[in-house]
């Protein structure tokens, strides 16, 4: 199976979602397999996972491609659109309530995928490890290959899982799904490094490319040293080839590498790769947070100094709840 597009998961992350007028009906406004417009189709969402949508019709039972969606008009818990709203203007903790109330309220196995997706941006957000690990096991369980492997709340940053939640991922890395296993292994290569290198190397062939980039860009981690000038090159051009939803990681590691040379350059870049992040992947709360704060000091060491200072204005403006806002 093909992992999703960026179209596909960019349609989910900006939730073009309307509110059906006919109660308990769903609509697929979907692009015509000819080219020549849009079509609809009505009838009742029955499954949304990894790259198909499943709606029964009057006609019977039909499976969409995902990726010709323009727009899903169904119905769901008002608490839904709120949360998005208190997400989209910064309020993390109102959002991640409101997702919880709307999740308590929805019984359709695909929606309360999008719910726990909107969820662990909030949770990881708030380094809310456990509840962000929980979300997305469960999101697997119904749909191994999630078009929401890119929200995994995997270990980009200095911010690191609390030790209490180190047995579970002792379970999670052991597991033969490549999802679960890729999660337990990121928790783990601080604490139990060689296991969990040895995962992530395997995971980094892994037939599916998100998971392959995603191992990968983990073991980038484990770097300590800013890399040869040539090395970065070879690197640059893997992370540029990765699936467009799965680079926020690798490009932090890649950013962080360059920040670590004694050449202005290899610095300058490094800022221009963490400014990437914040305008490339904005639902990876955690990571443009991180991005943002590690931009700022960055430019505070060459000098900048008023660019550093509107970096963390921003930085307190948009991620005002996470850590790096208050370091």
């Amino acid at each position: 199976m093909q992992p999703p597009t960026f179209k596909t998961v960019l349609l989910l992350m900006t939730l073009l979602l309307v509110p059906n007028l006919c109660h308990g009906e769903d609509v697929l406004v979907l692009n015509r397999t000819d080219g020549t417009g849009v079509t609809k189709k009505k009838g009742e969402v029955v499954s949304w996972t990894g790259t198909t949508i499943a709606i029964q019709t009057a006609v019977g039972l039909k499976e969409i491609d995902s990726d010709r969606l323009v727009r899903l008009e169904t119905d769901w818990d008002p608490g839904f659109a709120a949360g998005d709203k208190a997400l989209a203007a910064g309020d993390v903790v109102t959002a991640s309530e409101s997702f919880a109330a709307a999740f308590e309220g929805e019984d359709r196995v695909w929606m309360r995928n999008i719910i726990h997706a909107k969820g662990i941006e909030c949770a990881v957000a708030t380094d809310s490890w456990s509840t962000a690990g929980a979300s997305f096991i469960s999101i697997i369980a119904t749909d191994p290959q999630t078009r929401f492997l890119h929200m995994a709340p995997l270990a980009w940053t200095s911010n690191r899982p609390p030790a209490s939640a180190i047995d579970q991922a002792q379970q999670w890395i052991s597991s033969s799904e490549p999802a679960i296993a890729l999660l337990g292994a990121s928790w783990l290569l601080d604490s139990d490094r060689e296991p969990a290198k040895e995962v992530l190397e395997k995971l980094s062939r892994d037939i599916d490319p998100r998971i392959a980039a995603l191992a990968t860009g983990q073991l980038w981690r484990l770097d300590r040293v800013a890399l040869k000038p040539k090395r970065m090159e070879q690197r640059i051009k893997k992370v540029s080839g990765m699936p467009e939803l799965c680079r926020a990681g690798a490009w932090y590691q890649i950013a962080s590498n360059q920040s670590r040379s004694n050449d202005e350059a290899q610095r300058k870049r490094a800022i221009a790769n963490w400014i990437r992040i914040i305008s490339n992947d904005p639902w990876q709360r955690e990571l443009s947070a991180a991005s943002l704060y590690q931009a700022s000091v960055a430019m505070k060491q060459m000098g900048r100094t008023t660019d550093a200072a509107r970096l963390l204005q921003e930085l307190k403006e948009k991620f005002g709840d996470s850590t790096w806002a208050n370091e």
